[in-house]
């Protein structure tokens, strides 16, 4: 698997693409729900960016090093209308396929709930157009492994 080390400027810019798409959609988000460890540091530019939106944090895992494995959630949530939930990259879909899915209420297609909330899933980075996040910042190779800026 190839490795692609992004800088500050690659997170910046995948931020900026994800502000635009989600604002020229009309979703208004009340609240980022950031899919930590992942996707706390594009929650937190999302919430500053996108004014002062409150940031709701949701430890969750997928990965043991570079394996995807078991999604585990060690935080007890529940969605609302008008939730964003953000991570860092869409892999397999997995880990917002299993948050969408032990919310209590039944998540449908396009971002509408069985009692008509509207929540939506916002990534900086996605592998697949096909099945991803309701918004991305930018595709890369399947077979790409990402290596953030603050990783060790």
């Amino acid at each position: 698997m190839e490795k692609q080390f992004l800088k500050d400027e690659d997170i910046n810019n995948s931020i900026d693409v994800l502000v635009s798409k989600i604002t020229a959609s009309g979703f208004r988000p009340k609240r980022i729900v950031a899919l930590a460890r992942g996707g706390l540091i594009p929650g937190v530019h999302l919430s500053y960016r996108m004014g002062d939106i409150p940031l709701f944090p949701i430890m969750v895992s997928s990965y043991d090093g570079e394996r995807s494995g078991e999604v585990k959630v060690r935080t007890e949530y529940e969605l609302y209308d008008g939730d964003l939930i953000v991570d860092d990259v869409y892999d397999t879909g997995k880990t917002i396929a299993h948050i969408l899915a032990v919310d209590k209420r039944a998540y449908m297609k396009n971002g509408r709930a069985a009692d008509d909330r509207h929540i939506a899933t916002a990534v900086m980075f996605t592998k697949s157009q096909e099945g991803c996040a309701d918004f991305y910042g930018r595709i890369v190779d399947s077979d790409t492994w990402i290596v953030f800026p603050w990783g060790g």
